[in-house]
């Protein structure tokens, strides 16, 4: 007994809950805003919207932190206990454009085989796809942010952001 989410020493966050959609009112109490600091993050944890991006990370990956860390930290998904993940992620997407350049400029196959760096690429997209989920930047993970109400695409920074970059 005592396994993770079973209340004791190690329970499951509130946000944990939300993000996994097994949050219940009557169980976890209110439901917290996002962005809002809730009883055990305190405002500490909370980044300024204006954060630089580390000087170790690459020019791509310090370009990817500028272009998503503020609409991250308005929705209350970044704060300073998983920003070291928020710069692999930076890191990962640079890496992944790096790749991909390289893959369209040598091609696909070499040799008749797949080549090597597909592999490489595929294993940062899971990557990559996993942390984004946890950041809230996929519209299923944006959604279980919500309760219950109806997308407000007018106020989603994430959607703001999308639909600035589409045009």
């Amino acid at each position: 007994m005592g396994g993770n989410g079973s209340g004791g020493h190690n329970k499951k966050s509130i946000w944990q809950h939300i993000k996994d959609g097994t949050y219940r009112k009557d169980r976890h109490g209110p439901r917290p805003q996002p962005g809002a600091p809730s009883d055990t993050e305190s405002a500490a944890f909370l980044l300024p919207k204006d954060i630089s991006p580390p000087e170790w990370l690459s020019e791509e990956a310090q370009s990817n932190f500028r272009l998503y860390a503020p609409d991250l930290i308005e929705m209350g998904t970044l704060i300073s206990l998983n920003l070291g993940l928020f710069e692999g992620l930076c890191s990962i997407l640079a890496h992944m454009k790096e790749i991909t350049i390289i893959l369209n400029k040598e091609g696909y196959v070499l040799d008749g085989k797949p080549h090597p760096l597909l592999r490489v690429y595929n294993q940062f997209s899971a990557q990559s796809l996993g942390l984004m989920k946890d950041f809230g930047m996929t519209p299923l993970s944006r959604s279980k942010l919500q309760e219950g109400k109806q997308p407000d695409f007018a106020n989603d920074p994430m959607a703001k952001f999308l639909h600035r970059n589409l045009n």
